[in-house]
Order: structure tokens, then C-alpha cells, then sequence
């Protein structure tokens, strides 16, 4: 009687042959097996050992009690499909594969448990059930065993096996008799059928040891293998080589392959071969950053590397850093970086560089800047750092040169049109790899006009054509106009003859901040002739006076001030004035204070402008009254608030003062 775990293993495999085939073999989707049970595989119909899903079942449930774990049978759909799923998927545990796959295809990770002798004709069976690698060794052992030691009288007959064996061995055979050559028989069947007992239950073996397979190398390889079982022949690339080792030294970089093909008397043949690669060339390693200046003291350093593993070394010590992460806190100065990259073939590349750190600003200084600068141009200079470029940030309204270098370490800058006001000047230099620094002053300008006074000609009328000219300047370059023309005159010089009429004279100065400052004097050339000199000196008048018609001149007005002046000593008498900056404020003309311009009054001549004054009634009548205009008395004077006329006739004199609002 069939043992009973071989009764219900036939009647359910009858009962799901149906679902199971068209699930496995068409689809070849099996039911996912759980994770502690091992996958046996097969091909149906290809190898001899399973043709049938009986077949995979009877075997599996043998297994599974040999082994205590559950053993799951799945059909693939071919061979190669199945190698993929045991060696690179590893979703396979156990396989049965045909001899002629092992032949043409070599190990590939599949490791012999068992071959086996066919029951039907006594000969070697063509296939081989295989392990997975990584496959547990006791359970490789304990598979071996469980198929060697397999006696069952059943399961051999569902499998048409005579007896399995280890790889490498032959089996045991119980000799019956002779054939009529005199070879020695054995019982190959039931039914008493004998056989011939040479049968080679042994396929020739061959196993490469070196190269590995896969593997990728630098240097030219030494082929190992380990062959029995006939003639060996050696194939390189697919052609069949003599003399391995010079064929190996001729390999260029590349994918090659090795078969090693055994073949023995009786013409069956077995192989194994290996795949490798072939590269010399060290792995492109490129170096992206850090900088060769670095304006931070901990850079990002970066590369590109076709390897498998890279070493930083930073000046000389080795650093855990990859890539685009920041280097260690650096000091300022050089430092020394190598890389090494190294590939899977373990070809090295490597390279070094030099980079500098580089922190601090840059050194420079300013002159010294004057609190207040009396014009609109400056001139701003001082030293710089070796290699440094020195800029001025723009100043509204000014307009700032470029920055000069005239020697060694010296720089300047000149601004020109600042206004009067408040600045503040920013000076900022820039090294060459980028690293600033900023000075900062305050300066206050106050711009003022050289203060110019014309004492002669006075201003109002004369019989002199060839007036005396005479002027006094504060500072700066010095420029006559006489009508709005240049003319070469100097103080202390007489005007070229001028025609009779209203002519203007105009001193200009010009100091170095560009500052312009001038006085302008208004004087007519009487044509007529002048009055006889008198040579008596005529009365005392003890009623002489001087007076204005208010104290007061509008700020902006146009309405002049009426002196009047009288009597005179005689009718027709010249009046000298002198116009006096009252600082004080006292009304006197005291020493120290400054005279402004002159004027010349004549009794009974009457002026043609109204700038240049004169006796408005044109009658010598021994009294004069002269309108003065505004813009004569209060042009330019810098602020100027208090004045005082002092008037100078023949036998006496008077002082009046007036004041002009200031809004």
C-alpha cells in the first residue's frame, strides 16, 4: 500500500490540475508562495524529470517532509525565464533545469544538489535539480540527502527515475546477468527488462574559478577552471583560442566572455563560462568648486567622479566630506586639496589644487577730510592695499571722477559741484578676489565767494574819461570787465579813455573751490565841461547835514533810498561817499569795519540810469538829492544787514546808516 501523505497528494492533484496549469503554465503568474516556504521550479515538457504537474506535486510534497518546510512547485514558462527568477530574483530556491540549458548557458549561479538515471530506458537523465545561490547549506545538504536516499518504489515510478545521485557520482548497480557481448546487466524496470550496466549516469563537470564572473578589472586576467570528463576547449569572445594567456594580454577594455567547453567519450558535453570586464582607464574625476579663492572660511567643496569611492585629503589629512557639503573652518591663507577616485576596476584617478582663503577686507586709509570745505571741489586721497581699486559712492548732485592712481600706493578722487550742505563721502576699496571694505565721513560745506570791493571809480558821474581804477580781492584769480569786456587792468591802473555815457566796471574772482565772488560799479562820462576850480574855500556851514528818507530797505524791493545832502559850501560842489559795512550795528563807520564801494555826487549834474545815482534836480543849487538804488546798495554783501553812508563834502562831513529787512 502507497503511503498516505501519497494517496491525498495524488487525489488533490487531480482536483486542481485544471486551475493550476492554466494559472502557472499560461499565465505564469503563480500564487505568491508565504515567506517561509521554498519555491521549487521547472519547465514542463522540457526536462525529463517533470512533465507534469503530478509529477512537481509528488515531489514537492516529498520534499517538504524531508526538509519540515513547505516546498511550493511554480512552472515558468522557459528556462531562461526560470534562470532569471533563481539567480537574479532570487524568488526561487530549487529548479530542475535540462542538461542542454547547462551546456550552452555554463553554472550561472546554479549549483548542482542532484542528477538523476531515468527508470524508462536506464540512461543518464538530461537535466540536473539545482540550488539557488545564497541557498541555506543545510537545507542544500539535507536535499541532497533526501533525493539520494529516495526509495519509494511509488514516487520513483511517478518520476520515472531509477535512482538519484550526487554530481560527480554514479550510482550503485545490482547486476542480473550478462548480454551476448559478455557486458554485465542490471534490472532497468518492472517488468524485468534488463539492461546494459555500462550506462554513464555522470555528465562531464567543469567549474571556472577565475575570472568571477561579472567581475570588472583593471589588469589582464589568469583563467582558472577546474575540468574531468574529456577534451576542453576554450573559447574567448566566441572563438576558440590556443594560447589563453597571450590571448587574454591582447584584450582591449571592454565586455569579454570566457567559455570553458568539456567533452568526453561518449559525446556529452558540459561548459561553464564567465563574463567580465576589461577597464584600464582610470575613472573621469573632475574637481567643481571650492573656488582658487574662496571668499568664505568654510567653502562648499564639489566634484563630478565616475568611480565608485573618493578620498578627500586636505592639506594631508584625511576628511569625511562629500560632495557639496562645506569643507572644516579653514584659516586664511593656502591650502592643498587632493582627491582620490577609485572605480570599480580599481583604476585610481586623482588630482590636486591649491586654493587660497581669503576673509578680511581689504587695508586703506583716507587723508584726513577738513570739517568744512569752503567750495563746491574736494579732492579726496590716501593709500590702498597692493592690487586694491579704490571707489567713492556717488554723491546726489556731484559729480565724482574716477578713481587715480599716481604712484606706489597713493590713490585720489576729485568731486566737484557739492552744494552747501551736509555729506557724508563713502570711500570703499575692493581687493582682487572680491573682498570690500567701507570708510565713512561726515563733511559740511559752506561755500563762499571771494569777497570783492571796487574803491575807485566811484560810482555816479565824471568828467574823467580815464577814470582810476582800484579794487581790493579776498582770494582767488583776478579778472577786469569794463562793458562785458576782458581788459588787461590791474588796481592802481587808469582805465583806457572811455566814451561818454554809462559804462560798467566789473572786477571778478575766482578761488580754487571754484567759487566765483564780484563788484560791479556804475559810472557816466559827463561830455560837458567841468566847472571852473574855485580856489576860495568859500563859507563854513554850520547846518550841513545828511538825512535819508526812511532807515529801512525793503528786502526785494525796487523803491530806492532818497539822500538828501545840503547846503554845500558852494553851488556845483563834488560829494564823496563811502559806503560802510555797519558790523556792529552802532551806525558809525568805526575802524576795523570795512568799506563796501564809494559814490560821487556832483550839485546840479542828474544821472541818465537809474544805477548810476546823481542830483536828481540837475539845478547847482548847493544841495543835492540822489535817489540810490537797491540793487546798488544791497548787491551781494553775504549777509550783510547794517550799513552806514559816510559822506564827504568840500569843508565837512556826516554819517547816516540804514538796515535792510531780511524777510
Amino acid at each position: 500500500m502507497p503511503p498516505a501523505w501519497f494517496s491525498r497528494i495524488r487525489l488533490a492533484a487531480g482536483l486542481r490540475r485544471l486551475f493550476l496549469f492554466s494559472l502557472v503554465v499560461l499565465s505564469f503568474s503563480p500564487s505568491p508562495a508565504q515567506a517561509k516556504d521554498l519555491v521549487f521550479g521547472y519547465t514542463p515538457e522540457v526536462c525529463d524529470l517533470i512533465r507534469t504537474t503530478d509529477q512537481a506535486d509528488a515531489l514537492a510534497a516529498y520534499l517538504s517532509e524531508q526538509l519540515g518546510r513547505r516546498v511550493v512547485p511554480r512552472a515558468f514558462r522557459s528556462e531562461r525565464n526560470l534562470h532569471y527568477w533563481l539567480d537574479r530574483f532570487r524568488e526561487v530556491d530549487l529548479a530542475v533545469v535540462s542538461a542542454g540549458y547547462l551546456s550552452r548557458n555554463g553554472r550561472g549561479g546554479l549549483i548542482p544538489v542532484a542528477g538523476y538515471v531515468r527508470k524508462s530506458d536506464g540512461r543518464d537523465g538530461q537535466g540536473m535539480v539545482v540550488a539557488r545561490r545564497g541557498f541555506s547549506p543545510a537545507l542544500f545538504v539535507r536535499t541532497g540527502n533526501a533525493l539520494a536516499g529516495l526509495s519509494s518504489g511509488e514516487l520513483l515510478g511517478v518520476l520515472d527515475v531509477l535512482t538519484f545521485y550526487r554530481p560527480g557520482e554514479k550510482p550503485d548497480m545490482v547486476v542480473r546477468g550478462t548480454d551476448e557481448h559478455g557486458r554485465t546487466s542490471r534490472p532497468a524496470n518492472d517488468n524485468g527488462t534488463d539492461l546494459p550496466a555500462e550506462v554513464d549516469v555522470g555528465l562531464p563537470r567543469v567549474v571556472i574559478d577565475s575570472p568571477a564572473d561579472r567581475a570588472v578589472l583593471n589588469r589582464t586576467p589568469r583563467l582558472v577552471y577546474d575540468a574531468d570528463g574529456g577534451d576542453v576547449d576554450i573559447l574567448l569572445d566566441g572563438k576558440k583560442v590556443g594560447d589563453v594567456d597571450e590571448a587574454l594580454k591582447k584584450l582591449g577594455d571592454g565586455l569579454h566572455r570566457i567559455v570553458v567547453r568539456v567533452r568526453d567519450e561518449r559525446g556529452q558535453s558540459a561548459e561553464d563560462m564567465v563574463s567580465f570586464t576589461l577597464d584600464r582607464t582610470p575613472p573621469q574625476l573632475v574637481l567643481l568648486s571650492p573656488p582658487e579663492v574662496s571668499l568664505e572660511s568654510e567653502p562648499v567643496i564639489d566634484w563630478r567622479c565616475e568611480g565608485n569611492g573618493i578620498n578627500v585629503f586636505l592639506d594631508g589629512e584625511a576628511v569625511q566630506v562629500a560632495a557639496k557639503e562645506r569643507l572644516p573652518s579653514l584659516s586664511d591663507g593656502t591650502h592643498h586639496l587632493r582627491l582620490e577616485c577609485v572605480d570599480a576596476a580599481g583604476n585610481i584617478a586623482w588630482l590636486e589644487r591649491e586654493f587660497v582663503i581669503d576673509t578680511l577686507p581689504p587695508v586703506f586709509t583716507v587723508a584726513p577730510l577738513p570739517a568744512t570745505v569752503g567750495g563746491g571741489r574736494l579732492t579726496v586721497h590716501g593709500t590702498r592695499e597692493p592690487g586694491s581699486f579704490i571707489d567713492l559712492v556717488t554723491v546726489p548732485g556731484a559729480r565724482v571722477s574716477e578713481a587715480r592712481y599716481p604712484a606706489g600706493d597713493r590713490w585720489e578722487i576729485d568731486v566737484d559741484g557739492l552744494e552747501n550742505g551736509h555729506y557724508f563721502l563713502v570711500v570703499s576699496a575692493r581687493d582682487a578676489h572680491g573682498n570690500s571694505g567701507r570708510l565713512r565721513f561726515e563733511l559740511q560745506v559752506e561755500r563762499k565767494a571771494p569777497r570783492v570791493r571796487i574803491l575807485a571809480p566811484a560810482v555816479g558821474l565824471t568828467y574823467d574819461n580815464t577814470p582810476l581804477l582800484q579794487f581790493q580781492v579776498e582770494r582767488g584769480k583776478v579778472r577786469v570787465l569794463v562793458d562785458g569786456e576782458v581788459v588787461d587792468k590791474y588796481s592802481g591802473m587808469a582805465l583806457d579813455p572811455l566814451a561818454p555815457g554809462e559804462h560798467v566796471v566789473r572786477v571778478e574772482a575766482v578761488d580754487d573751490f571754484g567759487n566765483r565772488g564780484y563788484a560791479e560799479c556804475h559810472l557816466v562820462i559827463v561830455e560837458s565841461e567841468p566847472p571852473p576850480v574855485r580856489t576860495d574855500t568859500g563859507p563854513w556851514f554850520e547846518l550841513f547835514s545828511a538825512r535819508l528818507d526812511r532807515p529801512l530797505l525793503e528786502n526785494g524791493s525796487d523803491r530806492p533810498l532818497v539822500l538828501s545832502i545840503g547846503p554845500l559850501s558852494f553851488p556845483g560842489e563834488t560829494v564823496y561817499i563811502e559806503q560802510w559795512a555797519d558790523s556792529n550795528g552802532n551806525g558809525v563807520a568805526d575802524a576795523g569795519e570795512q568799506v563796501i564801494r564809494t559814490f560821487r555826487l556832483v550839485d546840479g549834474l542828474a544821472s541818465p540810469s537809474s544805477l548810476v545815482p546823481g542830483d536828481s534836480d540837475g539845478v547847482a543849487d548847493g544841495r543835492i538829492r540822489a535817489e540810490l538804488s537797491p540793487r546798488v546798495l544791497h548787491d551781494r554783501m553775504d549777509g550783510a544787514k547794517h550799513y552806514v553812508l559816510l559822506i564827504m563834502a568840500e569843508h565837512d562831513l556826516a554819517e547816516v546808516a540804514f538796515r535792510v529787512a531780511t524777510d
